[in-house]
């Protein structure tokens, strides 16, 4: 790289820097050449180098070979420049960064030339193709004499400047770009950068699109397009991305295995030319009937290749077995393999021999086998030859044992060695069977034994008479009867019509009598048995289920307190029904009718959720009750008439309704099936209620209430929720208080002593009957369990339940 031209001429130096561009020939120039004429050459230094460009006519030599007009050459050290007509010598001379120009000869003198009075300016720096354009239009040299000089300065001054120019404004329009690019390419360009200057590395460039090339060994080849805009201070950083490594894998001794890279199949071995990104893969080679081979490499990349020389091991071990005697057959798994001696390649893992060889018995034997091993077995010892037994009994199936050992259920054939054997026969009802047999070698013994039946008694009574009886698949007889059976389970139906059928095992004891009584069930009693104990509404509400029972209802004349609508009579239910575990609430007729309130007394609020709803008449209550049929598609208890106002239905539906009086009663004093009624009141004998009996008209509610129960409290002044208080024995709650209840009855007094089946009152009438205490109640009279009322209008301490009939 030159970055100076030094001229010796006469003893004297010059020194000129880059860019510098030096006129050879006549006085006037910057190496004067006495006779010459005014211009014979350009030297110039330009990017390191130094260039020769000849002017027209010069007839310069260099290296004694000529030069013709416009031609360039590049100067090195050891160049001789030979002028035309015998006139000076240049020899060139090479120092480090430097090129030496010495003119060793000078010409002899040229004729003198009239100055023009003009001064020559100082040559500008300018690049070599630039002189060689201007050098290419340098008039003819019969224009160099005389007046030639008046216009050759100037021409050759604009032919320097106008690059200069160009260069200054192309330059005030370019970016400086930063260019950045990891890791350092080997070489790169970038299109439409001006002069390729360099600044601390940027580059100058005109606003616009460009193409970057960048190349380094061992990486992918950079080019693409990017912008540069007007702004200040622009980079541009790229990232060169490497080449894959190239991975070769081999397998030996055999080839033709999978490849697997990072979970993936890649090809079969011998593979080759297989790019992988660099960095650490997992690599599988599939052995098939070898073992897998598994690895990781490290892949360096950058286009390298590296090979993976892979040597398969066995998958099998060898196995040498030998029996004594030789020549035994020896399978395994189930396949023959070839006759001891022998030598077996057995996969790696568990296996069964079986050695086998007419005369003797077979010989059994597990093997767990290791892979790439060779193990040599002990000698099997055969034993002597066997003889086979086969055993029928009567009846199939008996469990045959031989010496002690269970060998399954007859009919059976099997190979015992010779010799005495014990053989014990059993199954169920039979008597045990003990036999011996001698077994020949190489011989069948065929053995047919009946084993003695053992019998019981079943005395069968069957209730109705009449239910007809199958024990198994016998013909079916009908009534009692006393069965002799095998002491074996045995399947036994009864039937008759209107009953449920029932089906038993029995099974005999051996040389005894049993007795087995079957009473058959009604088909309504069966349905009674299966009906659910609690079923509960669309509303939430729950209903228990009572059973039917003959009870009294009434009170007798020598009751204390005792009304006259209080005739004793008898009642007989009939029919299993359900009634509501607590009175209806507030929040469950509210889902019926949202606008009803059922108001305050005094200062006291009857309209809580959890209150029982009071202010409701009978056929308000009849009306919810076939609203909430209606929500579970039921019958409706309470059809309404022509005006739409509910009746009753001419036969007792599975609808919901309001419980009947007897069955009110049933529930309250009789605890759905007691002999006898609850005493006097609900809790006993006597009065006042013990704590917790009731809500009532108690201390607290005076002097809201005029009348009251002295000694009690209760704890609420008006309704109490519907769940307070204790369950009666059965679970309902208020049947003794809170609030009295509407019944489906219409009101009237029984005749007494009259037997009544499932009563349901008078068909119509102005009032309906209602039972139960309320809040407002406090008297003897009152709170009596037979207490009986009635009304048409509704009260803020009536309220209702719900019943609904079984069937």
């Amino acid at each position: 790289m030159i970055e100076a031209i030094v001229v010796i001429q006469n003893r004297e130096e010059q020194r000129h820097g880059p860019g510098a561009r030096l006129e050879l020939g006549g006085d006037a120039s910057v190496i004067p050449l006495p006779g010459a004429p005014p211009l014979l050459a350009c030297i110039e230094l330009s990017d390191g180098q130094v260039f020769l460009d000849a002017a027209a006519g010069a007839n310069l030599r260099v290296n004694g070979a000529r030069l013709g007009a416009g031609d360039a050459r590049l100067l090195q050290a050891g160049d001789l420049i030979e002028l035309p007509g015998g006139g000076a010598t240049i020899e060139c001379r090479g120092g480090g960064a430097e090129l030496r120009l010495r003119v060793v000869a000078d010409a002899p003198p040229a004729p003198t030339v009239e100055a023009s009075g003009e001064t020559t300016p100082e040559a500008p720096i300018i690049k070599p193709e630039r002189v060689r354009r201007a050098v290419a239009k340098t008039p003819p040299a019969a224009l160099l004499a005389g007046g030639a000089r008046r216009w050759r300065i100037p021409i050759v001054v604009l032919a320097i400047a106008l690059p200069f120019v160009a260069l200054g404004i192309l330059s005030l329009l370019a970016v400086p770009v930063e260019i950045r690019i990891e890791p350092p390419p080997d070489s790169w360009r970038a299109s439409n950068s001006l002069l390729r200057l360099n600044f601390g590395g940027r580059v100058l460039l005109l606003p616009g699109a460009h193409r970057l090339r960048a190349e380094r060994e061992g990486y992918h080849p950079l080019d693409l397009e990017y912008r540069v805009s007007d702004a200040e201070g622009q980079r541009v950083t790229l990232q060169m991305q490497p080449l894959p490594g190239i991975l070769e894998v081999s397998s030996a001794p055999v080839s033709g295995r999978a490849v697997f890279i990072d979970g993936e199949a890649r090809g079969v071995t011998p593979l080759r030319g297989l790019k992988l990104p660099g960095g650490r893969h997992r690599i599988r080679v599939r052995g098939d009937d070898y073992q897998d081979f598994e690895t990781e490499l490290v892949i360096e990349g950058l286009g390298r290749v590296q090979q993976l020389a892979v040597q398969l091991r066995p998958a099998w071990a060898v196995v040498h077995v030998n029996t004594r005697p030789p020549g035994a057959t020896v399978a395994v798994d189930g396949t023959e393999r070839g006759v001891t001696p022998a030598a077996l390649e057995l996969k790696a893992g568990a296996h069964t021999l079986r050695f086998t060889r007419d005369g003797f018995r077979p010989v059994l034997q597990s093997l767990v086998a290791e892979a790439d091993t060779e193990v040599t077995l002990p000698d099997v010892v055969l034993g002597a030859a066997v003889g086979r037994l086969v055993v029928e009994t009567e009846p199939r199936g008996a469990r045959l044992s031989v010496d002690g050992l269970d060998r399954g259920a007859t009919p059976l054939s099997l190979d015992l060695d010779p010799g005495r054997h014990s053989l014990q026969l059993f199954t169920p009802g039979y008597a045990r069977l003990e036999h011996s047999v001698t077994i020949e070698s190489r011989k069948t013994e065929r053995l047919k034994l009946r084993l003695e039946a053992m019998y019981g008694e079943i005395d069968l009574r069957v209730a109705p008479s009449g239910a007809q009886v199958r024990v198994g698949d016998d013909e079916p007889f009908v009534g009692s009867r006393v069965l002799r059976l095998i002491a074996l389970p045995h399947p036994i139906e009864i039937s008759l019509d209107g009953y449920g059928a029932e089906q038993l095992s029995v099974t005999p004891r051996p040389g005894e009598r049993r007795v087995v009584s079957v009473q058959l069930e009604t088909l309504r009693a069966l349905r009674e048995a299966r009906r659910p104990q609690v079923i509960e509404t669309k509303a939430g509400q729950k209903l228990l289920l009572l059973r039917p029972g003959r009870f009294s209802l009434g009170s007798s004349r020598r009751e204390a307190a005792r009304r006259a609508n209080e005739a004793l009579y008898e009642v007989q239910l009939t029919r299993a029904y359900y009634l509501g575990e607590q009175e209806v609430t507030n929040a469950q007729y509210r889902l019926f009718d949202p606008s009803h309130a059922s108001g305050r007394f005094a200062s006291h609020n009857l309209d809580a959720d959890e209150q029982p709803v009071v202010a409701v008449g009978w056929e308000q209550a009849a009306h919810y009750c076939n609203w909430l049929s209606a929500q579970q598609g039921l019958p409706l208890a309470y059809p309404p008439d022509a005006s739409g106002r509910p009746q009753r239905a001419a036969v007792p539906n599975t609808g919901y309704r309001l419980p009947t009086e007897a069955e009110w009663v049933w529930a309250a004093r009789y605890r759905g099936g007691q002999r006898t009624p609850a005493p006097r009141y609900d809790w006993g004998s006597e009065l006042p209620p013990p704590a917790g009996a009731g809500n009532f008209a108690d201390l607290g509610a005076h002097p809201t209430l005029s009348n009251v129960l002295r000694a009690y409290r209760d704890g609420f002044i008006a309704s109490a929720p519907s769940s307070a208080g204790v369950a009666n024995p059965l679970g309902f709650f208020g049947l003794a208080g809170n609030v009295a209840e509407w019944m489906n009855d219409a009101y009237a007094t029984p005749k007494a002593g009259a037997l009544l089946r499932d009563p349901r009152g008078p068909g119509e009438g102005e009032h309906h009957v209602i039972r139960g205490a309320s809040w407002r109640h406090w008297s003897e009279t009152q709170l009596r369990s037979s207490f009986r009322d009635y009304g048409s209008k509704p009260r803020d301490d009536l309220g209702f339940r719900l019943a609904r009939s079984g069937d």
